[in-house]
């Protein structure tokens, strides 16, 4: 540039600028690129997020789907052992015996214009009484089962130690593993979050010591998100020959790698670089 100029006998200030635009061009391509790349790492680390958010958010709905089933049988069960179909019954004789009524041998309708008077009060509190003992004695049996039993078994999940170590971690980043990451970004959010929901399944069957899978009496109405992880190869349907008519329902490795990139941890730029 300094030759050009002196041989146009250009000004030295017109050089200068020129020099200086060139040099903020340069550095704004620079800065640009820059910038580019800073994004493209922050959408990486979006979707890694999202992901993340999406897996816990369908453990928590499956925990919580879990936990009221529970106490729905729990619940159940307490009522079935208090509201036995002696005790209101009792309750009632016991106030009418208390009144003078006998309780053996009611009357009729017909022999007596008036009906047997009977105190609200007191059939209330007998039956608060009754209740009270019932639900004290199904707790005393509970109680007394639980310290004579034999102790809770302890789950056998060391044959499935790999399966829960290899969740906790990213694939490889091979030819397999690039492959499951195509596949994970394909996949919609329900899609994910179905498949997230069989994985966190069937990762706690394995936890205490039962096959990571499920059984399914009807494979014909699936769901259009489960469809598409079985025309993924993600999640694999097997008929069973007992109970007849049922169906096994098993993640794949290939869906166990997607899963990976939902749980696991590592970096990342081995699959988006």
């Amino acid at each position: 540039m300094a030759v050009v100029a002196t041989i146009s006998e250009v000004d030295a200030l017109s050089t200068v600028a020129l020099a200086l635009a060139i040099l903020a061009f340069a550095a704004q391509i620079v800065v640009s690129l820059s910038q580019a790349q800073g994004q493209a790492h922050q959408q990486t680390e979006i979707g890694r997020v999202n992901a993340e958010t999406r897996g816990l958010l369908a453990q928590i709905t499956a925990q919580s789907d879990s936990l009221l089933a529970n106490q729905r049988e729990q619940f159940t069960k307490v009522l079935d052992a208090a509201l036995g179909s002696d005790l209101i019954r009792n309750a009632v004789t016991e106030v009418a015996t208390a009144d003078g009524d006998d309780a053996e041998n009611p009357m009729t309708p017909g022999e007596n214009d008036s009906a047997p008077s009977i105190d609200v009060d007191a059939l209330s509190e007998n039956l608060q009484k009754t209740l009270k003992t019932a639900f004290e004695n199904v707790s005393a049996s509970r109680t007394a089962q639980r310290s004579a039993g034999s102790p809770p078994r302890i789950p056998d999940s060391d044959r499935f130690s790999d399966l829960l170590d290899s969740v906790k971690s990213l694939p490889d980043a091979d030819h397999d593993g690039k492959r499951a990451f195509e596949v994970f970004k394909s996949l919609s959010p329900l899609e994910l979050s179905t498949l997230s929901s069989r994985a966190y399944s069937d990762l706690d069957k394995a936890r205490r010591g039962r096959q990571p899978e499920g059984v399914l009496r009807n494979v014909t109405n699936l769901t259009p998100a489960t469809q598409r992880l079985v025309d993924l190869g993600l999640i694999e349907f097997t008929e069973r020959t007992r109970p007849a008519e049922t169906w096994t329902r098993r993640i794949t490795p290939l869906g166990w790698k997607v899963v990976r990139f939902l749980l696991g941890r590592g970096d990342m730029s081995a699959f988006t670089g």
